[in-house]
């Protein structure tokens, strides 16, 4: 190992010069900083420029060296040349030849360090993310530098062209861009001054001064939501999204009062038909369910287990994964068949990230940029390379274009780049084609045998992973919340209307004639359904499940007479609502007020979200 030894000794004796080289810098602009500020006392310059001007050089120096030693670390291999690198590499490979051939290598020294430098082809071989987040910074400490120098004296440069306005100018428009970077393009309409969509309330608190903060009603702070302002500010293509997705719906939902006059039905409605059908609705998932004859509740525990949460990147293009042991595999076949000239040996020593004989994960990279081995890979052999990739939300191998009903790998990976629908049929079509124990896929779903389904679909690492059964533990959940047997009996306190303070009851529930869950209710005494300090009347209502970011999951009924936004949350006293109904495990007087009140009421949210379906029908009365 005397390569190694060399390399180690040039390694600490080039880290002394580095280093030595690195101080010297620093103490010479260390000077300069002392000789600026000195001169500005001197001078009777504003201690304001002074400090923002040292403020700058001090960031400059800490970024010069931060980015000569990440540039020297990471870019000759973690600290050694490439020269004294190669000369190591061949030593392991002795070691590794030795190992085959059976010999006893114990005695010898391992070297430690990886193949290669693993951020080779990021920016400046610097890990992911350190250049955009020192320029991020460098914009940072720039505007507040130009802030600190604007506290001071210098009003007659901030207008006419001169180098401080058209830097205040440059650097708002660096942070702007910064923050879309980071947050998306919506970002930007939220800042802009004229910007009359949804606008979050700070700490959850209104505006206005309405509502309560501590009641059962979510306030409205001075949102303005149109028709014309979902439309303006939704995503453009390539960017899709939809409003029946959780990120928007919480957006337009999450602080709409109990009083509020606006439905969300026609909100989402309304932006529904302004965003592209990229993804995969509720309502689709249950009729494509229904058209290839299994239970909904089936293909929704598949789509949450074997599918990603979505098919497509952020930029719109489908997502893959590309696998250089599928490619080895298919050119050394097409080789053998006469079909092209070269095998995988030919391109394998130049591109050894695209063709290995052996799976392996080492060549994985980033979802967007499996893209970049895909392109290399089309270059060598069009069709060969497009069947090596899984593609799509339940990534079906490109190999596999006929199972999934194509006649071309083209027309396989074209149906892919268009919606989730799509990948859907697809995902259909190859469990009616593809048969495990003489039986096609689709028939263990139909009859829920989770187990052979996730053999077949997974392969034999099935059942380390437990496939099996988290899908089994999906379906039981998504087949509770499809149940449409579901139904809720709320029975009020006998002579509820009497009561002054507050209203006692019990909620139970009913999966046909059977009880499956019960809980006690808490609302406000009747006073002829008056908004804010009455309960709502008897009767039968609609009920749907809901979330916003303050009550989390929860559930909204709809249709009660003359007023709007009466939900079931979590909460314990009668101050907590201002209309709503509140449940809990038991009714106890918890903050000794004289009242009764509810108990666990968080869990027992949990706990009837779990037991009701999306939809159900609730029915009020007094219990007589």
């Amino acid at each position: 190992m005397n390569n190694l030894l060399k390399a180690l000794k040039l390694k600490k004796q080039a880290n002394v010069l580095f280093i030595g080289g690195i101080a010297l810098a620093e103490i010479v602009l260390i000077v300069f900083i002392l000789l600026n500020t000195l001169k500005g006392i001197w001078d009777g310059t504003s201690v304001f420029s002074i400090v923002a001007l040292d403020l700058l050089l001090v960031w400059i120096g800490l970024l010069i060296a931060f980015y000569a030693w990440a540039i020297y670390f990471y870019n000759i291999n973690l600290g050694l040349t490439n020269e004294s690198w190669a000369k190591i590499k061949e030593e392991k490979d002795k070691i590794e030849e030795l190992e085959e051939l059976g010999e006893d290598t114990s005695q010898m020294e391992h070297p430690s360090y990886p193949e290669e430098n693993p951020y080779g082809n990021q920016s400046l071989g610097l890990p992911p993310g350190t250049v955009r987040g020192t320029l991020a910074l460098t914009l940072l400490i720039g505007g507040f530098s130009l802030f600190i120098f604007s506290m001071g004296d210098n009003s007659q440069i901030y207008e006419g062209d001169s180098f401080i306005y058209d830097s205040f100018d440059f650097f708002k428009t660096a942070f702007l861009m910064m923050i879309a970077f980071y947050f998306g393009t919506r970002s930007l309409e939220i800042l802009r001054k004229d910007h009359k969509g949804i606008i979050q309330k700070r700490f959850g608190k209104p505006k206005n001064g309405n509502g309560n903060e501590g009641g059962g009603s979510e306030t409205k702070g001075s949102s303005d939501i149109t028709k014309d302002t979902i439309k303006t500010n939704l995503p453009k293509p390539p960017f899709k999204t939809t409003a029946s997705s959780p990120f928007l719906k919480r957006a337009l939902l999450s602080d709409q009062p109990q009083e509020e006059q606006i439905e969300e039905e026609e909100i989402i409605e309304n932006a529904d038909k302004e965003v592209s059908s990229l993804y995969l609705t509720k309502e689709e998932i249950i009729n494509k369910a229904e058209e290839n004859g299994i239970e909904p509740a089936v293909l929704m525990a598949v789509l949450e287990i074997e599918s990603g949460k979505s098919g497509f990147l952020e930029d719109g293009r489908p997502k893959i994964l590309f696998e250089g042991h599928i490619f080895w595999r298919l050119l050394k076949q097409k080789h053998k068949e006469g079909k092209i000239d070269f095998g995988p040996e030919k391109f394998a020593a130049e591109h050894p990230d695209i063709l290995y004989p052996k799976w392996t994960r080492k060549y994985y990279k980033g979802a967007a940029r499996q893209y970049e081995r895909l392109e290399k890979a089309m270059l060598i052999e069009h069709d060969s390379a497009l069947m090596s990739a899984s593609w799509g939300k339940f990534q079906i191998l490109g190999e596999n274009f006929r199972l999934a009903g194509f006649r071309s790998a083209d027309a396989f990976v074209e149906a892919q780049k268009i919606s989730e629908s799509n990948h859907l049929d697809a995902f259909f079509n190859y469990c009616k084609n593809r048969k495990y124990k003489t039986k096609p896929l689709i028939e263990y779903l139909k009859i829920k045998n989770w187990q052979t389904f996730a053999r077949a679909y997974n392969g034999p690492g099935y059942e380390a992973n437990q496939y099996d059964l988290k899908l089994e533990q999906a379906y039981t959940k998504y087949a509770r919340s499809l149940n449409q047997n579901i139904k809720a009996v709320l029975k009020r306190e006998e002579a509820y209307k009497s009561k002054k303070v507050q209203t006692l009851g019990e909620l139970t529930i009913f999966d046909g004639d059977e009880v499956i869950f019960s809980c006690k209710t808490l609302e406000l005494p009747w006073k002829d359904n008056k908004k804010n300090i009455s309960c709502i009347p008897e009767g039968n209502y609609e009920v749907k499940k809901r979330y916003s970011e303050r009550y989390k999951h929860h559930f909204h009924i709809l249709n009660v007479p003359d007023r709007s936004y009466i939900l079931i949350h979590s909460g314990n006293y009668y101050t907590h609502t201002q209309g709503c109904i509140l449940v809990g495990e038991t009714h106890t007087d918890i903050n000794a007020d004289g009242f009764r009140d509810v108990t666990s009421s968080r869990k027992t949210i949990a706990l009837l979200n779990q037991n009701l379906p999306d939809n159900f029908e609730i029915n009020i009365s007094e219990n007589a």
